[in-house]
């Protein structure tokens, strides 16, 4: 892993632990965590201190928040997650509901932990030069649409 950082000014990281048959996600997220510990590690012992770091390995907030307390020399704002399931199927979502396709959905975005605390956030969301959230009900949108993605 030493190699692979040394002297990088930009950090990929797609890999995450598997999650076996007989692990419970309590076992999952701590296997998770010493994986990217370890990242988080060769990253500030070997990357640029101006490297910046992407993370697409789920669960990818805690992920995230585990390698950039290990990379304790690097600005935590140099540190970013990913997570594309949830913005796709807020997007799938809103356009069923909107009758347009995916594709023509804009600025969605996603806050929070895949979990019970994720928030789809439609506010700036358009779809053809038009704002989604005022086309779409208060109702709809936080008995359907939250609770859905």
């Amino acid at each position: 892993m030493t190699e692979a950082f040394t002297d990088s000014e930009f950090n990929f990281i797609s890999t995450q632990s598997p999650r076996l048959s007989h692990m419970d996600q309590d076992d999952w997220l701590v296997k998770n965590a010493e994986h990217h510990r370890d990242f988080g590690k060769a990253i500030n012992e070997n990357s640029s201190r101006a490297a910046k770091t992407l993370l697409i390995s789920g669960p990818v907030a805690a992920n995230s928040l585990v390698l950039s307390r290990n990379a304790r020399d690097i600005d935590p704002l140099q540190i970013s997650g990913l997570s594309r399931l949830q913005l796709h199927r807020a997007k799938s979502i809103l356009s069923n509901c909107l009758r347009v396709r995916s594709r023509d959905i804009e600025q969605v975005c996603i806050w929070g932990n895949p979990s019970q605390t994720v928030y789809p956030d439609i506010r700036q969301a358009t779809f053809h030069g038009k704002s989604a959230f005022k086309h779409v009900t208060r109702e709809w949108f936080e008995e359907e649409f939250v609770p859905d993605v």
